[in-house]
Protein backbone atom coordinates (compact mmCIF):
# COMPACT_ATOMS: atom_id res chain seq x y z
CA UNK A 1 0.00 0.00 0.00
CA UNK A 2 2.38 2.51 0.86
CA UNK A 3 4.25 1.27 -2.14
CA UNK A 4 1.68 2.21 -4.60
CA UNK A 5 1.13 5.71 -2.75
CA UNK A 6 5.03 6.44 -3.25
CA UNK A 7 5.05 5.38 -6.94
CA UNK A 8 2.06 7.59 -7.48
CA UNK A 9 3.78 10.25 -5.64
CA UNK A 10 6.83 9.92 -7.72
CA UNK A 11 4.41 10.02 -11.31
CA UNK A 12 2.76 13.20 -10.04
CA UNK A 13 5.95 14.90 -9.46
CA UNK A 14 7.31 13.63 -12.84
CA UNK A 15 4.19 15.07 -14.59
CA UNK A 16 4.98 18.66 -12.69
CA UNK A 17 8.79 18.65 -13.68
CA UNK A 18 7.62 17.87 -17.37
CA UNK A 19 4.85 20.66 -17.79
CA UNK A 20 7.57 22.85 -15.73
CA UNK A 21 10.15 21.87 -17.92
CA UNK A 22 8.33 22.66 -21.35
CA UNK A 23 6.75 26.05 -20.10
CA UNK A 24 10.49 26.86 -19.29
CA UNK A 25 11.36 25.92 -22.76
CA UNK A 26 8.59 27.75 -24.26
CA UNK A 27 9.64 31.04 -22.78
CA UNK A 28 13.25 30.21 -23.65
CA UNK A 29 12.24 30.07 -27.09
CA UNK A 30 9.80 33.11 -27.23
CA UNK A 31 12.61 35.28 -25.53
CA UNK A 32 15.01 34.39 -28.40
CA UNK A 33 12.24 35.16 -31.22
CA UNK A 34 12.19 38.64 -29.28
CA UNK A 35 15.75 39.08 -28.75
CA UNK A 36 16.46 38.25 -32.43
CA UNK A 37 14.18 40.63 -33.64
CA UNK A 38 15.47 43.74 -31.07
CA UNK A 39 18.66 43.17 -32.74
CA UNK A 40 17.21 43.61 -36.50
CA UNK A 41 19.10 46.49 -37.66
CA UNK A 42 16.59 49.49 -38.71
CA UNK A 43 19.50 52.06 -39.66
CA UNK A 44 17.87 53.28 -42.77
CA UNK A 45 14.98 53.36 -44.77
CA UNK A 46 15.47 50.39 -46.74
CA UNK A 47 15.97 48.32 -43.83
CA UNK A 48 12.60 49.41 -42.25
CA UNK A 49 10.78 48.74 -45.25
CA UNK A 50 11.98 45.15 -45.73
CA UNK A 51 11.48 44.62 -41.68
CA UNK A 52 8.01 45.94 -41.94
CA UNK A 53 7.32 42.70 -44.74
CA UNK A 54 8.69 40.72 -42.13
CA UNK A 55 6.60 37.88 -40.98
CA UNK A 56 7.50 38.21 -37.57
CA UNK A 57 4.89 40.81 -35.53
CA UNK A 58 8.38 41.73 -33.52
CA UNK A 59 10.28 42.63 -36.15
CA UNK A 60 7.29 44.68 -37.44
CA UNK A 61 6.94 46.01 -34.76
CA UNK A 62 10.80 47.42 -33.92
CA UNK A 63 9.74 49.02 -37.49
CA UNK A 64 7.04 50.81 -36.97
CA UNK A 65 8.11 52.23 -33.90
CA UNK A 66 11.20 53.25 -35.83
CA UNK A 67 8.74 55.24 -38.23
CA UNK A 68 6.69 57.16 -35.77
CA UNK A 69 10.25 58.49 -35.03
CA UNK A 70 10.60 59.63 -38.78
CA UNK A 71 7.79 62.30 -39.87
CA UNK A 72 7.47 62.49 -43.54
CA UNK A 73 5.22 61.61 -46.33
CA UNK A 74 6.07 58.20 -47.19
CA UNK A 75 6.08 57.53 -43.80
CA UNK A 76 2.85 58.40 -43.11
CA UNK A 77 1.74 56.41 -46.07
CA UNK A 78 3.52 53.34 -44.58
CA UNK A 79 1.96 54.22 -41.18
CA UNK A 80 -1.57 54.27 -42.81
CA UNK A 81 -0.76 51.01 -44.46
CA UNK A 82 -0.07 49.39 -41.12
CA UNK A 83 -3.24 49.74 -39.72
CA UNK A 84 -4.32 46.43 -42.23
CA UNK A 85 -1.53 44.82 -39.90
CA UNK A 86 -2.47 41.49 -38.76
CA UNK A 87 -0.76 42.25 -35.20
CA UNK A 88 -3.00 44.27 -32.71
CA UNK A 89 -0.03 45.59 -31.22
CA UNK A 90 1.30 46.57 -34.88
CA UNK A 91 -1.73 47.98 -35.81
CA UNK A 92 -2.21 50.28 -32.25
CA UNK A 93 1.44 51.34 -32.54
CA UNK A 94 0.80 52.43 -36.31
CA UNK A 95 -2.53 54.52 -34.86
CA UNK A 96 -0.58 56.58 -32.34
CA UNK A 97 1.89 57.41 -35.07
CA UNK A 98 -0.56 58.55 -37.24
CA UNK A 99 -2.34 61.03 -35.19
CA UNK A 100 0.75 63.70 -34.92
CA UNK A 101 0.04 64.33 -38.61
CA UNK A 102 -3.09 66.01 -38.29
CA UNK A 103 -5.11 66.83 -41.06
CA UNK A 104 -2.51 65.72 -43.34
CA UNK A 105 -3.17 62.10 -42.18
CA UNK A 106 -7.02 62.54 -43.20
CA UNK A 107 -7.08 61.51 -46.53
CA UNK A 108 -5.66 58.18 -46.15
CA UNK A 109 -7.49 57.59 -42.91
CA UNK A 110 -10.29 58.10 -45.24
CA UNK A 111 -9.85 55.62 -47.94
CA UNK A 112 -8.71 52.95 -45.34
CA UNK A 113 -12.42 53.64 -43.28
CA UNK A 114 -13.72 53.11 -46.79
CA UNK A 115 -11.90 50.10 -48.39
CA UNK A 116 -9.65 48.44 -45.40
CA UNK A 117 -10.69 45.51 -43.57
CA UNK A 118 -12.74 45.13 -40.38
CA UNK A 119 -9.43 46.12 -38.40
CA UNK A 120 -8.33 48.35 -40.19
CA UNK A 121 -11.60 50.24 -40.42
CA UNK A 122 -11.68 50.36 -36.70
CA UNK A 123 -8.18 51.68 -36.21
CA UNK A 124 -9.18 54.74 -38.90
CA UNK A 125 -12.43 55.40 -37.19
CA UNK A 126 -10.25 55.52 -33.74
CA UNK A 127 -7.93 57.74 -35.60
CA UNK A 128 -10.41 59.79 -36.73
CA UNK A 129 -12.28 59.78 -33.90
CA UNK A 130 -9.14 62.07 -32.16
CA UNK A 131 -8.94 64.21 -35.35
CA UNK A 132 -12.02 65.32 -35.71
CA UNK A 133 -11.72 66.64 -39.45
CA UNK A 134 -14.90 68.19 -41.23
CA UNK A 135 -13.16 67.17 -44.15
CA UNK A 136 -13.89 63.73 -43.08
CA UNK A 137 -17.96 64.31 -42.22
CA UNK A 138 -19.03 62.50 -45.88
CA UNK A 139 -17.18 59.30 -44.77
CA UNK A 140 -18.34 59.35 -41.48
CA UNK A 141 -21.72 59.38 -42.08
CA UNK A 142 -21.13 56.73 -44.09
CA UNK A 143 -19.61 54.43 -41.78
CA UNK A 144 -22.20 55.26 -39.17
CA UNK A 145 -24.90 54.39 -41.49
CA UNK A 146 -23.73 51.24 -43.30
CA UNK A 147 -20.16 49.65 -41.54
CA UNK A 148 -21.44 45.89 -40.39
CA UNK A 149 -19.12 46.51 -37.41
CA UNK A 150 -20.63 48.81 -34.43
CA UNK A 151 -16.57 48.86 -33.09
CA UNK A 152 -16.15 51.22 -36.25
CA UNK A 153 -19.75 52.97 -35.79
CA UNK A 154 -19.21 53.84 -32.14
CA UNK A 155 -16.60 55.32 -33.18
CA UNK A 156 -17.63 57.07 -36.18
CA UNK A 157 -21.05 58.79 -33.48
CA UNK A 158 -17.96 59.95 -31.45
CA UNK A 159 -15.88 61.83 -34.05
CA UNK A 160 -19.62 63.04 -35.68
CA UNK A 161 -20.42 64.20 -32.43
CA UNK A 162 -17.12 66.28 -32.05
CA UNK A 163 -17.13 67.33 -35.71
CA UNK A 164 -20.81 68.74 -34.39
CA UNK A 165 -21.86 70.59 -37.52
CA UNK A 166 -25.68 70.25 -38.91
CA UNK A 167 -24.92 67.50 -41.32
CA UNK A 168 -22.94 65.07 -38.79
CA UNK A 169 -26.30 65.65 -36.24
CA UNK A 170 -28.20 64.71 -38.74
CA UNK A 171 -26.62 61.63 -39.26
CA UNK A 172 -26.86 61.25 -35.68
CA UNK A 173 -30.60 61.60 -35.36
CA UNK A 174 -30.91 58.75 -38.20
CA UNK A 175 -28.56 56.74 -35.88
CA UNK A 176 -30.57 56.64 -32.94
CA UNK A 177 -32.29 53.55 -34.29
CA UNK A 178 -29.04 51.42 -34.64
CA UNK A 179 -29.50 47.88 -33.78
CA UNK A 180 -26.56 47.75 -31.26
CA UNK A 181 -27.00 49.29 -28.05
CA UNK A 182 -23.21 50.67 -27.64
CA UNK A 183 -23.70 52.20 -31.08
CA UNK A 184 -26.80 54.21 -29.91
CA UNK A 185 -25.58 54.60 -26.74
CA UNK A 186 -22.33 56.58 -28.34
CA UNK A 187 -25.14 58.85 -30.76
CA UNK A 188 -26.83 59.91 -27.94
CA UNK A 189 -23.89 61.23 -26.02
CA UNK A 190 -22.72 62.55 -29.20
CA UNK A 191 -26.48 64.74 -30.10
CA UNK A 192 -25.96 65.47 -26.02
CA UNK A 193 -22.63 66.86 -26.92
CA UNK A 194 -24.08 69.13 -29.45
CA UNK A 195 -26.91 70.43 -27.76
CA UNK A 196 -28.67 71.83 -30.73
CA UNK A 197 -32.53 72.21 -30.14
CA UNK A 198 -33.23 69.78 -33.19
CA UNK A 199 -30.62 67.48 -31.34
CA UNK A 200 -32.10 67.32 -27.73
CA UNK A 201 -35.87 67.02 -29.35
CA UNK A 202 -34.76 64.18 -30.93
CA UNK A 203 -33.06 62.92 -27.69
CA UNK A 204 -36.56 63.41 -26.10
CA UNK A 205 -38.11 61.66 -28.34
CA UNK A 206 -36.01 58.82 -28.67
CA UNK A 207 -36.54 58.60 -24.92
CA UNK A 208 -40.26 58.77 -24.54
CA UNK A 209 -40.46 56.12 -27.50
CA UNK A 210 -37.74 53.21 -25.65
CA UNK A 211 -39.27 54.48 -22.35
CA UNK A 212 -35.61 55.55 -21.57
CA UNK A 213 -34.52 58.15 -18.83
CA UNK A 214 -33.31 61.82 -20.64
CA UNK A 215 -30.49 62.21 -22.47
CA UNK A 216 -28.61 64.08 -20.07
CA UNK A 217 -28.42 61.67 -17.54
CA UNK A 218 -27.33 58.81 -19.79
CA UNK A 219 -24.40 59.85 -21.79
CA UNK A 220 -21.69 60.20 -19.56
CA UNK A 221 -19.98 57.56 -20.92
CA UNK A 222 -18.24 58.84 -23.87
CA UNK A 223 -15.49 61.22 -23.88
CA UNK A 224 -15.40 63.86 -26.64
CA UNK A 225 -12.08 65.22 -28.02
CA UNK A 226 -12.50 69.03 -29.11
Amino acid sequence: MAFQFLSRGLVYVAFIAIVAIGWLLKRRQSANKHQAAETVSLDSAEAIRDALKSPGWQTRLSAVKELAHRHSPDNLNALVDLLNDADPSVRDVALDAILPYGESAVPGLVTVLEHGNLEAREAAAKALQHLHPGSAVSALITALAHDESAWVRVPAAQALGAIATDEAAEALIHALDDPHADVVKAVRAALTHIGTPDALQALENHAAHKNAEPSSENNTDFLFLS
